[in-house]
């Protein structure tokens, strides 16, 4: 686990409405073998250059959303360690995906 600076670049939706442009987290950073920017909403990213072993660069995106079909999507590569089901931030953003998810809100 290192602690590093998550970007928050999209706050209309509500998984990230309620936090701040750069949010300073700790977490287990995982790389992705294909970046989904050109797919997805991409809500909030990871700088890089806060923490060791980060191997997709300056677009590092951590946390996304998309429409299927009638359906929607939502990922979020935050929470691997316990303590993050104990911060009201985290449990918001979780929350706000949720509503998402589940229809409730369009944003």
């Amino acid at each position: 686990m290192q602690t590093a600076t998550v970007t928050v670049e999209d706050r209309r939706h509500p998984a990230t409405a309620h936090l701040p442009e750069r949010w300073e987290w700790t977490d287990e950073w995982y790389d992705f073998t294909v970046n989904p920017r050109a797919s997805v909403r991409v809500l909030a990213g990871v700088d890089e250059r806060g923490y060791r072993g980060g191997a997709m660069g300056a677009d590092h995106p951590l946390v996304w959303c998309h429409r299927v079909a009638a359906g929607r999507c939502f990922v979020t590569a935050l929470g691997h360690e316990e303590r993050a089901y104990r911060d009201q931030d985290f449990l918001h953003h979780l929350s706000g995906a949720l509503a998402w998810v589940a229809g409730r809100t369009d944003r």
